[in-house]
């Protein structure tokens, strides 16, 4: 029997005081308010999903302007330009924050077997590099993956039937690039961990009445527990 686990990595973009410097001016509290600083909506989302799957949900409590929780420590880009300019002490506390949260995670999992099944909410913007994007709902997962990619596949089919969006697989990221259901691939065979980034634009999920709206269809096109 399959049992969920639902994250939302980057669920906020606050900026504790410590961490404040980079983020003064008006131009930088601005950035915290956009895509750039948090995934818009998709803590609601995950909120909503939680409960109904019977899942542990873990929620990212900084911007990812800080630090990234859904990259890799040794990604060039975990920090950015701004919170680079931290403290070398500033920036491992950074790092210890990091671990704490993905060592919560990793032990929710341990805990329930025999097989995870993790599903990492996200969120995207509409427009990229002024190019409107063409996907509605992405599900990305890693194609070597069979019970991946069986589970996108029907979960894409019922998701196109039932709301007649796009849905497209594997866009518009990809889901064996670096991240946290990549680092946690590497710890599990799939008999034991199955992970999908769902990847909703942010036209949707303008509101907490779309964000509910947002779980309602995407519960409704899952297995049954």
């Amino acid at each position: 029997m399959t049992s969920y686990l639902v994250t939302c990595e980057h669920a906020s973009n606050k900026v504790p005081k410590e961490y404040a410097r980079p983020f003064s001016s008006g131009e930088a509290k601005k950035l915290l308010t956009t895509h750039a600083g948090y995934d818009i909506g998709a803590a609601h989302v995950a909120t909503c999903l939680a409960p109904q799957l019977n899942a542990p949900l873990f929620l990212g409590g900084m911007s990812r302007l800080l630090i990234d929780l859904n990259r890799s420590l040794h990604h060039p880009r975990v920090f950015s330009t701004r919170s680079a300019s931290l403290s070398a002490k500033l920036r491992e506390q950074l790092v210890v924050s990091y671990e704490e949260y993905r060592a919560e995670v990793l032990d929710a999992l341990e805990q329930r077997k025999p097989c995870v099944f993790h599903l990492s909410i996200h969120s995207f913007t509409p427009i990229w590099k002024g190019v409107p994007r063409s996907t509605d709902i992405g599900l990305l997962y890693d194609p070597k993956r069979e019970g991946e990619t069986a589970w996108a596949k029907r979960v894409q089919r019922r998701l196109r039937e039932q709301s007649g969006l796009t849905i497209h697989r594997n866009a518009p990221y990809r889901g064996y690039a670096d991240g946290f259901t990549t680092a946690l691939r590497a710890k599990f065979s799939q008999r034991r961990y199955l992970g999908v980034e769902i990847e909703v634009n942010q036209k949707l999920i303008a509101t907490k009445a779309d964000q509910e709206r947002m779980a309602r269809l995407l519960l409704s096109s899952f297995d049954p527990l």
